[in-house]
């Protein structure tokens, strides 16, 4: 690719130089059933649910009708807001969950019911050989929220720099400002970004502070990972001290 096309008012055209063009478009959910039958529809455009998946109508939930996946709305696990997150990892922990409520009342089995967490939106993509990840809430839309926050952000190579294959990763950590506990983080690079994603998404879930990621025991060998990792880097930043190494 060499350049990208654009329509302008009019019927002008203009023509910009690109070596990569990414499309985002936003997605409404199909809702008409649910409208048609009474349902309640969120503000965010999807269908309203209660933490068993079922489907939400006037001041009570029917028994036996589920909803799951891009037409359902998600509570934000950071924000505590209605959102959408219209992804395949949020549609099977919801479809688990209606799996295991359906299991239990059929084999009156209570301790198979579990009810659906609160989403964190653990993203990762491939962006021309780039990967980006992101989990949780970004500065702005912990402004938005009106969440107070500290970030700190650190660029490390994923190994020693003497082995083949050593690349940089760039991470940027997002703590809440008074408790210090991690509530995001969005990271680039060639490798491991996805298993980051994953990592940091079940540490905000744990409630892990600043200081912990800080003083956290990793592992190390040259080959595989820095004695010092990208992680530590970060969360020392957004604590306001320098690192000594």
């Amino acid at each position: 690719m060499k350049s990208v096309v654009i329509g302008g008012k009019e019927g002008e055209k203009e023509e910009i130089p690109a070596d990569i063009v990414i499309i985002g478009k936003w997605m409404m959910p199909e809702v008409d059933l649910a409208w048609d039958a009474g349902v309640d529809i969120g503000e965010s455009g999807g269908i309203v649910t209660d933490r068993s998946m079922h489907v939400k109508k006037g001041r009570g939930h029917i028994t036996n009708v589920y909803a799951v996946g891009d037409c359902t709305e998600v509570v934000d696990a950071i924000t505590h807001r209605p959102r959408l997150n219209q992804l395949a990892s949020t549609a099977v922990t919801q479809a688990t969950v209606i799996a295991d409520n359906i299991l239990s009342d059929i084999s009156e089995q209570p301790g198979l019911y579990s009810p659906c967490e609160y989403c964190f939106g653990p993203t990762a993509a491939d962006v021309g050989g780039v990967l980006i990840g992101s989990v949780g809430v970004t500065s702005e839309a912990a402004s938005r929220a009106g969440i107070k926050t500290i970030s700190g952000k650190a660029t490390k190579l994923t190994k020693a720099r003497y082995f083949p294959g050593a690349t940089p990763l760039t991470l940027k950590l997002i703590f809440d400002a008074y408790t210090k506990k991690l509530i995001g983080a969005q990271m680039i690079g060639e490798f491991t970004v996805a298993e980051r994603v994953n990592e940091l998404g079940l540490a905000i879930r744990a409630g892990i502070t600043a200081e912990e990621m800080r003083s956290m025991e990793r592992c190390y060998d040259p080959s595989l990972a820095l004695l010092v990792d990208v992680t530590v880097d970060a969360a020392t930043a957004a604590l306001g001290i320098t690192p000594v190494y």
